[in-house]
């Protein structure tokens, strides 16, 4: 979208930054593939398909997967110890990832994903008027395939030595007229609810991948 230079064909262009959102399940073949697939689909609440997608470079960090068993807790009187009654497990994945620009190119791209990712956090409302959350399916190497899940929170965050798009010669309508002076690098914190598609339990190997079973 810039007037920069943007020829030689497709030769020393990050394709996976450039990548827009698609419709659809995301694929990670062709001009998506990376070391490391990772993305997110949006599930339609109408359609309970996913009806979007979009894909990052796995500048991945910071991963941990905690599991929690709750219990509650009751004293009875004239005892001095708790009793204790299980009520179940409850699982939170946390990651970060960084959104980086390779060149003037990947800006517009990056920043609509990121901000459709944003967008999953707010309401999602019926034609009666009836507000409805998102469910998104984590992709994230082979630890998560398509997982569906609960996308809690996303934590945005700007280095201060990170570089700024300044657009340097945007008042005069130059070849940077169409670009904004945002950061070109941001650090994504994400928390991620896991839904399981099978009952966890006792002994079982449903809570990591199935690839060592």
């Amino acid at each position: 979208t810039t007037n920069i230079n943007d020829t030689n064909d497709d030769i020393g262009k990050d394709l996976v930054n450039r990548s827009g959102i698609e419709k659809g399940d995301i694929t990670f073949g062709g001009e998506r593939r990376d070391f490391i697939k990772f993305g997110f689909d949006v599930i339609g609440n109408t359609s309970g398909t996913a009806y979007k997608s979009v894909n990052f470079r796995a500048f991945l960090t910071g991963y941990n997967d905690s599991h929690e068993a709750q219990w509650d807790s009751k004293r009875y009187a004239g005892r001095g110890e708790n009793f204790y009654t299980y009520q179940g497990a409850d699982r939170t994945v946390s990651f970060n990832f960084k959104v980086a620009a390779q060149s003037k190119q990947d800006m517009a791209p990056l920043y609509k994903k990121l901000n459709f990712l944003l967008s999953t956090l707010y309401p999602d409302y019926s034609n009666e008027g009836f507000m409805r959350g998102n469910i998104i399916r984590l992709t994230l190497g082979d630890l998560f395939v398509k997982q569906p899940g609960i996308l809690q929170s996303l934590n945005l965050t700007v280095a201060d030595d990170y570089p700024w798009e300044i657009a340097f010669d945007e008042p005069e309508g130059g070849s940077s007229a169409d670009m904004k002076e945002t950061p070109q690098i941001i650090d994504v914190a994400a928390t991620f609810k896991p839904i399981l598609y099978a009952l966890p339990q006792l002994e079982s190997n449903i809570l990591m991948t199935k690839m060592y079973s």
